[in-house]
Formats: structure tokens, C-alpha cells, sequence
């Protein structure tokens, strides 16, 4: 499938409801589900647990990826990988276009249960191998594709203070850890152009403090042109992403038109000290052309102004774009949550509601308008303690009077706007 744009997998963001209201803005570029554990899975199954609130969706996600993570540690958790693999794609509504493996989280739930992050580790190869390969046999015909999720790299930590400039700091190899998964016959890989760092760090740290060096993805691309390879981090804007594809990269400075490679080259000791030895991150294709990546991952941008992607299906899929008005997205994403009623007994009206907080970023009004949901939401949380006549209405209803309440705080001129017109109205 081609995917010149893809939305992150993000814990407590990339859940159905968000999907539902990100479709609402653009059809066509490739979601992805928050990360599934596969011991969740499998321990829930187990248990005549139900699966739902992992595995919920709707035919309007599509094109949907689901990303779960596990596969380490053990042979136990190698084949509970392939295991959970089997039941998600069994048990989903709607057939996914991929499934992805997570081996870049840097969380210490990852880092407890040996998944993640911890499988770029050297020592790991063996069990990345066994995991990965029992995925592709035990569903590799079942779905159109699967990938695997990683970081460059992984630094075994660095204290709270540090300012990671230790040389002695060593990386994982980025081509052996590809090699094998190419081996498997995977031939996806989306690379967050990070390192990780397995202690010292926090999760969202591990975001933003390692150097982004964009290079190696290059030297990926040209090195694996048998992959389908993904560069993830740092992306901003939907120009960016373009540059980036293109094969330049817009740095705010008067050599934008400089091979994208050659400015992260230049970027990525940023913060780290220049006497790190990054071994085979050190960029050695500096006179060779660029090779850009075949798409791009974007996440942070996608929940902090999701009608950023108003223009994404023209940009990126030559398509027509939805531009629906401000109004429209929340009276359709409204009217899809009642529609799922009966779907959402575990759902409470904050989680609902938690994807229109962004929607109207760099609008005027944009923080009266979040001030105001967020003190709705505080006393529909303390009223429902103390009326029981709250319960007796739908939380379409009660999400709608609370939302329009909210959107008061809006001018009709923006609520009316399209989206492709109205930012900064």
C-alpha cells in the first residue's frame, strides 16, 4: 500500500473516537491504533474477557493499521505475540490494511515486560527473529501488510542530569537489526529518526532530547531497497512532510534548498556534546545523493491541530478534500458516537470528548473555547455523583450540550468557516 503519510500510534490519543473525528478532516492517510500488548490480549481472551476496547473500529478508519507490542523476554512472550496478532485480526469488525510490531518504545512498561525498545538490542537478534517469524507464518496471509515500528538505535542510559554527552555511549546496528527483519519477509520499517534511551529518560524525553539525524534513514533507503522504509519524528507541518519527501528539507534558514541529509547532519549533535561516538549513526553517504524516505509518520501535530490535515488527502494522494466547516465535524463526530451507543459503556464523556479539545487550535478563541469544555467537563464529572436524572440521558446528548455550550465561546463566522479558510480568522 502506499503511504506517503501515516498518523503515529500515540497512547490515549489514537483510540476510535479520535479516528472517527480524524476522518471527519481526511480520508485517505494510514491511522494507527494506540499500542495493544499482546499479554493484554491474550490474558483477556483467556479469561472470556472481551477484546472491545482494544480492537474497536469502524469501517470509516480504514485505511487502519494496528500496532502491538510484545515478542520479548521469553518464548512465552514469542509466541503470545503471534498469538495475540491472530486473535486482533480475528476478532476486529473491520479486516485491517496492516499490522505493525512495536520495537522503539521506550516505556517502562516496555522495559518491564523486555518488548519494545528492548528488541533492537544486539543480544536480542535471536528472539526479534524467532518473534517476528512467528507472526508472518501464523498470519502473514491474512493481511495485506505487516511492519515493524524502531528507533535508530538504543542507549542504555544516561543519569537524570547528563547531558548525554558520555562517548563511551554505544548503539545497536540499525542495518543488522533490518537485515533481520528483512529476513523474516517483513519489508515495512518505520523509523523514528531517534535513538532510544533506555534509562535516564522519560518517555517523553525520549521525544525530544536525542538528536533527530534524519541521514541514517537516508542510508537506510539506499542500503534496503527492498524496504518500504518510513521516517518518523520531528515533523511539524505538512510542508515539512512534502520537503521531506521531495528530498529537501526546509530548516527556517537561507539554505533551504540543501539536500534534506546535509541539515541533519548539521542538527543532530544538537544537546548531546560533540564527542559522541554514534558508531554507524555517524553519517557516512554525506556525498552521495539523497535518497528520501517513501513516507512519512506524523504525531504530536496530528492531536495538537488534527484540521493541520485539512489539505492532506490533495497533498499527498492527489484526492479531493473533505474542507468540511468547523459546525459539520462536530455535529457528524456527534452524531457517530450515538450511533456506537452501545459501544461506549466503558467510554466516559471526557474520553469522548477528548478529541474535539484540539479542534479548534490557532483559531481565535481557540484557549476560551478549551477553558470553558474543560470546566464543563470538571462539573459534569461532580454532578454525576450527586444527580441520578444524569445517568438517564444518552452521552450523545449530554457530549452535545456540553460541547455546544463550548463552541458558544466561538464566533459563527468560524463555527461556519471551512476549515481550509478559517485558521487565525
Amino acid at each position: 500500500m502506499d503511504t506517503p503519510i501515516s498518523i503515529a500510534p500515540m497512547i490515549q490519543w489514537t483510540d476510535t473516537n479520535y479516528r472517527n473525528l480524524f476522518r471527519l478532516i481526511a480520508k485517505e492517510p494510514l491511522l494507527y491504533t494506540e499500542m495493544i500488548t499482546a499479554s493484554s490480549v491474550v490474558n483477556a481472551y483467556t479469561h472470556d474477557k472481551p477484546l472491545h476496547g482494544w480492537i474497536a473500529s469502524t469501517p470509516a478508519e480504514a485505511p487502519l493499521a494496528v500496532q502491538i507490542g510484545g515478542g520479548g523476554g521469553s518464548e512465552l512472550a514469542t509466541s503470545e505475540l503471534a498469538t495475540a496478532a491472530e486473535l486482533i485480526l480475528s476478532h476486529m469488525p473491520q479486516p485491517p490494511t496492516e499490522l505493525n510490531i512495536n520495537c522503539g518504545c521506550p516505556s517502562n512498561k516496555a522495559k518491564r515486560a523486555n518488548f519494545g525498545l528492548n528488541l533492537m538490542r544486539s543480544t536480542e537478534r535471536d528472539r526479534l527473529r524467532h518473534s517476528l517469524s512467528a507472526v508472518v507464518k501464523r498470519v502473514g496471509n491474512r493481511i495485506e501488510t505487516i511492519s515493524v515500528k524502531c528507533r535508530l538505535g538504543i542507549v542504555d542510559g544516561v543519569d537524570d542530569n547528563d547531558d548525554c554527552d558520555d562517548s563511551s555511549v554505544g548503539c545497536a546496528d540499525l542495518k543488522s537489526f533490518i537485515s533481520v527483519v528483512s529476513s523474516v519477509g517483513i519489508r515495512k520499517i518505520i523509523i523514528h529518526a531517534r535513538v532510544g534511551v533506555a534509562k535516564g529518560l522519560s518517555t517523553g524525553k525520549n521525544r525530544t532530547v536525542p538528536p533527530l539525524m534524519y541521514e541514517v534513514v537516508e542510508q537506510m533507503v539506499t542500503q534496503f531497497p527492498e524496504m518500504t522504509i518510513i521516517l518518523n519524528g520531528g515533523i511539524s507541518s505538512l510542508q515539512q512532510a512534502q520537503s521531506i519527501l521531495s528530498g529537501v528539507y526546509n530548516f527556517d534558514n537561507d539554505d533551504n534548498n540543501k539536500p534534506w541529509f546535509d541539515h541533519a547532519t548539521s542538527q543532530s549533535g544538537y544537546g548531546w556534546g560533540p564527542s559522541i561516538d554514534w558508531g554507524v549513526f555517524t553519517s557516512q553517504s554525506s556525498t552521495q545523493s539523497a535518497q528520501p524516505p517513501h513516507g512519512v509518520m506524523i504525531g504530536r501535530l496530528a492531536y495538537n491541530n488534527p484540521t493541520a490535515f485539512h489539505n492532506a488527502d490533495s497533498l499527498f494522494f492527489n484526492k479531493l478534500d473533505k474542507d468540511p466547516t468547523f459546525r459539520e465535524i462536530v455535529e457528524d463526530y456527534i452524531d457517530i458516537t450515538r450511533a456506537r451507543e452501545f459501544e461506549f459503556c466503558s467510554h466516559g464523556i471526557s474520553q469522548l470528548a477528548k478529541p474535539l479539545h484540539n479542534l479548534f487550535k490557532d483559531v481565535v478563541k481557540d484557549r476560551e473555547y478549551k477553558q470553558t469544555l474543560d470546566q464543563l467537563l470538571i462539573d459534569h464529572g461532580k454532578n454525576k455523583h450527586h444527580n441520578k436524572d444524569v445517568g438517564s440521558f444518552s452521552k450523545a446528548d449530554v457530549l452535545n450540550e456540553i460541547v455546544s455550550h463550548a463552541m458558544a465561546t466561538i464566533d459563527d463566522e468560524i463555527l461556519d468557516s471551512h476549515i481550509s479558510i478559517s485558521t487565525k480568522i
